[in-house]
């Protein structure tokens, strides 16, 4: 489980926590993720985590890529652990990227990580995905503030309008 606080677009503090599930790791989990059995000796439950995890994001505003998910899982262990459920208000990369770039033909994480160069260690691990989610979503703020499409160059190399939709495309701005 992890988690970022921005302040200005920055990174400021950082959660990131291996829970132990207390059931097998299924073998399609460990061969994404890269998680073993024995990575999990010692860490906490989830019962342990979440309300750390809670108070880590202070009922703020939670961005993340594929929201619905996210939020259904988050929901789903909150009412596990009789904890009530404070993650109402959320940001999804994967709609600002539909809204954004409708021409793209995949709006999954890989595909917008590669599609905006944006350079992560780790992918499919917790925070690297969280990392990622947090550039992906100051590329789309920044480009709403600005009025104009957001880079294809990465966060780093400055901004510059993207390549043109391909012909019949249309661009929501």
């Amino acid at each position: 489980l992890a988690a970022v606080r921005v302040a200005d677009g920055a990174v400021v503090e950082t959660f990131n926590q291996l829970v132990n599930p207390d059931v097998p790791i299924h073998l399609g989990a460990r061969a994404v993720h890269g998680i073993s059995a024995a990575d999990l000796v010692g860490q906490p439950s989830m019962a342990a985590v979440l309300p750390r995890f809670i108070r880590f994001t202070a009922s703020l505003p939670l961005v993340a890529h594929n929201a619905v998910f996210e939020q259904s899982f988050l929901a789903a262990e909150c009412l596990a652990f009789c904890l009530p459920d404070p993650f109402r208000k959320f940001y999804c990369t994967v709609e600002l990227s539909r809204y954004c770039t409708p021409w793209l033909p995949r709006h999954n994480l890989d595909a917008l990580i590669q599609h905006y160069g944006i350079s992560v260690r780790g992918r499919h691990r917790a925070l690297a995905d969280v990392l990622a989610t947090q550039q992906l979503y100051e590329i789309f703020r920044r480009a709403f503030l600005e009025g104009y499409p957001p880079p294809t160059g990465g966060v780093r190399q400055g901004y510059r309008l993207p390549p043109s939709p391909p012909p019949g495309a249309r661009r929501h701005w």
